[in-house]
């Protein structure tokens, strides 16, 4: 009876953090982005909308038009995109709903194989720390609820290292190939994401089987390797054949290695750590990895992990200091080592006796309603009074304004991609000058032979304008909440009031009329 009582206890546990960690996400699940990287969720908005509208008779032309400037990939394969655009096509509109209901689902579905891994690598107590810890994390709360192929890179890349240590539990070639076959949807949620980290998790745990003889002659390894990349890379070779991707530029935007030798890559690194795991997290994580992870394939497991996400950030030197979500992989990795430090807890505060379930029960409530205490960024905590409403409401009336034009120069917050997506207008974002003393300090400003881009601090707004606009035709120039700008820029006050008639101005916009130049400004 006793085993019989522990063992719901136990389900009963688990069903609560994941029923729980499901309820925490859906607050104001329906709510515009603007808690996190919202120049990428808008973007991904953007291309479902494009999937949404195409070919789709009851949608303006004029929609479908400016619509269409976004099927193209940004990073990796638009999966997420393509079906929430297909479940916008049943509903007959865009919902925001839409995509954290998936992107939530894959977080709790790597919940889920984390803490089947875990259980095998530290037993249920520690297991069940770890799964906690992934569920109700801060950072991956809000993460989660992300609009970006990440969360389900992530599920992909812990169900992938699940079937890659059960393959090594009892080798056959079904379990191989099933591993190799996960570890290729990982891949291709985001390409070159998971790659580093799958891989030194199955040569680490081949060392630790067989030996640097078996691991590197032809067998297992070169075979998982196949099943992993082949698929991702036809994929992203049809794409770029057909013109819809370009992989080799967009993976030099990634690469920044003078970095390597700077105290800004290094401090950044750290404090990125710091911020998504938390000072404690980040601490006990170390310390579990390091010292109480068991010897054997747990330990061989630990360091493959460890060594293929250090590998990749040094590889992709400039997003490692200043991208917090690259480093999204790094939760699992310290969720076990932090299950294994609350192993020896678990037994020293719980033992054994009649109510060693409900002090379990107990423990794991208080340690989560500790984490949501702390929390920074979920959503809750991130409404910062801005009211998304409003803002879409004038970006309606600037689309309005410029007909929904091709054509437009902006300027707005996250590289004027939520301007667009109110909006409906398309064209080319004006650089803000934060992001380019940024790109000055990590030398992104210049091209390869020296010469300046379009977010070259050097650059006056005349010769900006000149060198990477005119020759496009623009019709507009939309500054819209950064008013500030004007005087920040050398010469965009000067430049714009001088040349070009103003077309709308109110609070917070100001619309240049970019088409009459010849006949000068109206006031």
């Amino acid at each position: 009876m006793d085993s019989f009582s522990s063992a719901c206890c136990r389900r009963g546990i688990a069903i609560l953090l994941f029923v729980s960690a499901f309820a925490v996400r859906s607050y104001r699940i329906n709510e515009a982005p603007r808690d996190f990287w919202t120049i990428r969720q808008y973007y991904n908005a953007l291309t479902a909308r494009a999937l949404y509208f195409q070919n789709n008779p009851d949608i303006p032309e004029w929609r479908r038009d400016v619509a269409a400037q976004h099927r193209i990939w940004l990073a990796e394969p638009p999966i997420l995109e393509y079906v929430v655009s297909r479940i916008y096509k049943l509903l007959g509109e865009e919902q925001f709903w839409v995509f954290r209901s998936l992107t939530v689902t894959a977080w709790l579905a790597g919940g889920l194989f984390l803490f089947l891994l875990a259980k095998r690598m530290i037993g249920f107590d520690g297991a069940i720390t770890s799964a906690a810890y992934y569920l109700f994390l801060p950072y991956g709360v809000t993460a989660s609820r992300s609009w970006q192929p990440d969360p389900l890179m992530i599920m992909g890349i812990v169900a992938a290292v699940f079937f890659v240590y059960r393959y090594f539990e009892k080798p056959n070639m079904a379990r191989l190939i099933t591993a190799g076959l996960v570890a290729a949807v990982a891949t291709l949620f985001k390409p070159g994401g998971s790659v580093l980290t799958l891989l030194g998790v199955f040569g680490f745990l081949s060392l630790d089987q067989w030996g640097w003889r078996r691991t590197l002659l032809p067998g297992p390894a070169y075979l998982f390797a196949a099943l992993m990349l082949a698929p991702p890379a036809a994929i992203v070779m049809f794409s770029a054949w057909r013109g819809w991707y370009e992989p080799g530029a967009h993976f030099t935007t990634y690469l920044a290695p003078h970095l390597l030798t700077t105290f800004f890559f290094w401090k950044g690194w750290s404090g990125i750590l710091m911020r998504v795991l938390t000072l404690p997290g980040w601490i006990f994580a170390m310390i579990g990895c390091a010292f109480l992870i068991p010897k054997g394939k747990p330990r061989a497991l630990i360091w493959g992990y460890a060594i293929g996400y250090l590998v990749f950030s040094l590889i992709c030197s400039f997003t490692t200091p200043n991208h917090d979500y690259w480093h999204l992989q790094v939760i699992p990795l310290a969720a076990i080592g932090i299950g294994a430090v609350s192993v020896p807890v678990w037994r020293a505060l719980i033992g054994a006796g009649r109510f060693a379930g409900l002090r379990r029960t107990a423990l794991v409530a208080l340690g989560a309603l500790y984490i949501l205490l702390s929390v920074e960024q979920a959503p809750w905590v991130t409404d910062r009074g801005s009211s998304v409403e409003g803002y879409a409401a004038m970006a309606r009336e600037i689309g309005e304004t410029v007909g929904h034009s091709t054509r437009v120069i902006m300027l707005d917050h996250d590289f004027s991609t939520p301007l667009r997506y109110y909006a409906e207008i398309g064209g080319w974002f004006w650089p803000q000058t934060k992001a380019m003393l940024y790109d000055r300090q990590t030398g992104k400003d210049r091209a390869a032979d020296g010469s300046p881009q379009r977010n070259t601090l050097d650059l006056t707004a005349e010769e900006r304008f000149e060198l990477f606009y005119s020759n496009r035709k623009p019709e507009f120039f939309v500054i819209s909440r950064l008013l500030s700008e004007l005087d920040e820029q050398p010469g965009l006050r000067d430049f714009l009031f001088v040349k070009f008639p103003v077309l709308a101005q109110k609070g917070r916009y100001i619309v240049f009329d970019l088409r009459a130049e010849e006949e000068g400004p109206t006031n």
